[in-house]
């Protein structure tokens, strides 16, 4: 994957991280729409690269 796609998702996915926890204002579906965008243009599954954004932010939790 580009890094220049990875970090637009992944800004995406931060500005819409912001407006859930209330430090942000935005559009959440646009925000959406934009990351699916993203994901269609360079011809990623979205759901893989959100998990590969969110793990790499907050880890991964492994309970044995």
């Amino acid at each position: 994957m580009k890094k220049t796609v990875y970090k637009k998702i992944k800004d995406l996915y931060l500005d819409y991280q912001a407006i859930l926890a209330g430090n942000g204002i935005g559009d959440l579906d646009l925000i959406v729409d934009q990351i699916k965008a993203e994901c269609k243009k360079a011809n990623l599954e979205m759901i893989v690269v959100l998990t590969d954004i969110d793990n790499e932010l907050y880890g991964v939790w492994n309970e044995y």
